[in-house]
């Protein structure tokens, strides 16, 4: 069967062998809804897995990040953002091959950036409940390990908080951020005492004060940090 051949293909590259009985995992996690609706009407595609994976992805990558890096919880989770990017995951999708195996229907295209990140990840829910959690954490480390030291010497080369905070929002083009003066207070030594909101799509995220405005949206940025790091 040359599907398989070609997983097993993959899973060697982790010195991994596939439980045989768990073949349909690692087919379902490479069938996308387009191939059911034409091919398969009774299969089913990689979404169920890909919501596992993504949970799985996260729990390891959140693992590395703590016992490999000395970074506070700010930012351990913008590199965390960085590393779970959909181009990050992918890249690696590709350099797996994991885009040729995808079962697809026709007029879809298998190199999207957005369903190369959903099958990569659906994939290792496969593996998850193939070969269980240790495994699928060896297989990220392998992926990710490189990935996460260099992210790190680039954060830490990012001292300041409304620096780190710029880079964080980068990673969804979507969002839109602002530093908003809320109070300019004259002190009895004639010295100002801004306080300074930051808004990311319309939300206040933190506040700061200072006696510049610059001291006052960094304070902002740090707090919206550290408020970011704990959803």
């Amino acid at each position: 069967m040359e599907l398989k051949k070609r997983i097993d293909d993959i899973l060697n590259k982790f010195d991994l062998k596939m439980n045989e009985n768990n073949y349909h995992l690692y087919k379902t996690a490479l069938t996308h809804s387009s191939y059911v609706n034409e091919k398969e009407p009774d299969a089913e595609d990689y979404q169920r897995l890909e919501f596992v994976g993504d949970a799985v992805l996260e729990l390891a990558i959140t693992e590395l990040i703590y016992k490999n890096t000395n970074l506070d919880e700010g930012n351990m989770s913008f590199l965390r953002q960085k590393l779970v990017k959909e181009d990050t995951i992918a890249k690696i999708a590709i350099d797996l091959g994991i885009d040729e195996l995808i079962l697809i229907g026709l007029g879809e295209d298998r190199k999207r950036q957005s369903l190369l990140a959903d099958v990569f990840e659906s994939v290792l829910g496969a593996i998850f409940l193939d070969q269980g959690y240790k495994t699928s954490l060896r297989v990220v480390r392998k992926l990710f390990f490189d990935l996460i030291k260099k992210c790190q010497n680039d954060i830490t080369q990012i001292r300041d908080p409304k620096s780190l905070l710029y880079e964080y929002i980068q990673t969804d083009s979507r969002n839109i951020m602002k530093f908003v003066t809320i109070r300019d207070q004259i002190l009895p030594n004639n010295r100002h005492l801004f306080e300074v909101e930051v808004v990311i799509d319309d939300v206040v995220y933190g506040r700061g004060k200072g006696h510049s405005k610059s001291e006052a949206e960094q304070q902002a940025a740090k707090d919206a940090l550290s408020k970011i790091a704990k959803t």
